[in-house]
C-alpha cells in the first residue's frame, strides 16, 4: 500500500531535493546533536544530506570534512553556550553513530510503503487523539474482528473505520456473500486504505497488517464454496472466535462429501444439485449421517442421502457403493484408515459445534482451543492434501 501520512510533528524536517535525497533542517538553519548540546548552521553556510544507503559512511565523512573546511573560515555558533566554551573538534564516532542511527529511522519509515515522493503526502495536522483511536482499532480489527468506534474528527479516518465496521459485522455474523459483491465493504475499506498512509512506525506496521487481511478475505471470497469456508474458518479460529470457525468447519466437512458425490456421475451430480438447492440444510446434515453410517457403523448400512421415494433408492445405492470402492483402493494403498478418522472428525467437529452453541460444552477454552486446531489440520490433510473422495 502507499503511504501518504505522516505527523505534523516530523513534518518540518523533511523537504524533497529528488527521489533519493533529502534534507534535515528547520525553517532557517540545520541541527545537529553532539554531546547533549545543539550546534547550530545556518542555511547558507552548510547543507546535510541524508544519504540513501545506511551501510556506508562515505556521506559522514564528506560531511566532518565539510565542516572542517568552514571551521577555518567562520567559527561556529553554540546555541546552548557561548562560542568561547565550545571546544576545537569535529564530529565524533558517537556522533556520526547518531546522525547514522536517525537516518535509519528515515529509511524505515520510507521502505514501510511504495511511494518515496514526500511531496504527495496528503494528511496533515491531524490531531494526535484521532491516531490513537485509530491505532486501537487497527489492533483490535486485526486481531480479534472488533472496531470499538468509528466516529471521528477526520472524515478519511472515520470512512476507513466506518467500512471495516462493516466487515466485522458480516464476519462474525457468518455472512460472506456480501464480501463477492462490487461494493463489498472488504473492497471499499482497501480503497480507503490508500488515502491513508505514512506516519509513525506503529500505525505503519498496523495499517500493512490491516490491509494483508482485507486482502486475505478478498481473496476467499473468490473461491468456491467448500474452500471459502474452509478458508474462513481458518481465520476464525486464529482470532480465537472458536463457535464461528466450528460453525464453518462443520458445514465444511458436509461439503466436501457433497460436492465429491456430485462427481461420481452426471446423473447423481444433477440431482444432487437440485436436492441442494431445495433443501441445503437437510442435504448437508444426511450427508454427514450417511458417511458415519457406512464407515464408521459396525456394518456398512446406508442411511438415506435423498428422501428414500422409489427413483431415488438406486441413487443412494450407487453413492455408497462407488465410496466403498474408492476406500477399497485407498486400503490397497496401505490408507485404510483414512475414511474412518474423516469419519471421527466429522463427528467429533459435529458435537463441539452443538455443544458450544448451546452453552454446554464441557472443555476450557484453551484445550478447546488445541483441539480445533488438531482437527482442523486432520480436515486439510483428509480433504485438500489427499482429497480421499476423489474418484
Amino acid at each position: 500500500m502507499v503511504f501518504n501520512f505522516k505527523d505534523e510533528e516530523s513534518e518540518f524536517m523533511f523537504t524533497t531535493k529528488d527521489k533519493n535525497d533529502f534534507i534535515e533542517h528547520t525553517d532557517d538553519k540545520y541541527l545537529i546533536e553532539d554531546n547533549d548540546e545543539t550546534i547550530e548552521y545556518r542555511r547558507n553556510e552548510i547543507t546535510i544530506q541524508v544519504s540513501s544507503n545506511p551501510t556506508s559512511l562515505e556521506y559522514l565523512e564528506d560531511i566532518n570534512n565539510k565542516l572542517a573546511e568552514k571551521k577555518k573560515t567562520q567559527p561556529l555558533k553554540s546555541v546552548n553556550q557561548p562560542q568561547k566554551e565550545k571546544k576545537n573538534e569535529f564530529f565524533d564516532t558517537s556522533t556520526l553513530q547518531r546522525i547514522e542511527q536517525k537516518q535509519n529511522v528515515i529509511i524505515e519509515m520510507l521502505e514501510q510503503g511504495t511511494n518515496t515522493n514526500l511531496e504527495k503526502i496528503s494528511f496533515r495536522g491531524v490531531d494526535s487523539s484521532e491516531i490513537e483511536q485509530l491505532k486501537l482499532n487497527l489492533e483490535l480489527f486485526s486481531s480479534r474482528f472488533v472496531i470499538l468506534d468509528f466516529k471521528s474528527d477526520n472524515n478519511y479516518i472515520e470512512d476507513l473505520l466506518y467500512s471495516l465496521k462493516m466487515v466485522t459485522e458480516n464476519i462474525l455474523s457468518n455472512s460472506f456473500h456480501i464480501f463477492n459483491r462490487d461494493k463489498s465493504p472488504v473492497k471499499l475499506a482497501l480503497k480507503q486504505l490508500e488515502n491513508i498512509g505514512m506516519g509513525d512506525y506503529k500505525i505503519n506496521k498496523l495499517l500493512t497488517k490491516t490491509e494483508n487481511l482485507l486482502l486475505k478475505i478478498d481473496k476467499i471470497s473468490n473461491m468456491n464454496i467448500f474452500e471459502r469456508n474452509f478458508n474462513y474458518s481458518n481465520i476464525l479460529l486464529d482470532k480465537s472466535l472458536l463457535l464461528n470457525s466450528i460453525t464453518l468447519l462443520n458445514e465444511s466437512t458436509s461439503i466436501y462429501i457433497i460436492e465429491a458425490v456430485k462427481r461420481f456421475s452426471p446423473k447423481i451430480g444433477e440431482y444432487t444439485t437440485l436436492v441442494g438447492e431445495a433443501h441445503i440444510h437437510k442435504l448437508y446434515s444426511n450427508a454427514k449421517d450417511f458417511f458415519i453410517a457406512l464407515f464408521e457403523g459396525k456394518k456398512e448400512t446406508v442411511i438415506p442421502l435423498f428422501s428414500h421415494h422409489k427413483t431415488v433408492k438406486s441413487i443412494d445405492k450407487e453413492i455408497a457403493k462407488k465410496m466403498l470402492n474408492i476406500h477399497k483402493t485407498w486400503t490397497n494403498k496401505g490408507d485404510a484408515g483414512l475414511f474412518k478418522r474423516y469419519a471421527y472428525i466429522m463427528a467429533r467437529i459435529r458435537y463441539i459445534r452443538n455443544s458450544v452453541a448451546h452453552g454446554n460444552m464441557d472443555t476450557g477454552f484453551g484445550k478447546l482451543h488445541t483441539e480445533l486446531l488438531s482437527l482442523n489440520q486432520d480436515f486439510h490433510y483428509l480433504t485438500i492434501q489427499k482429497n480421499i473422495l476423489k474418484k
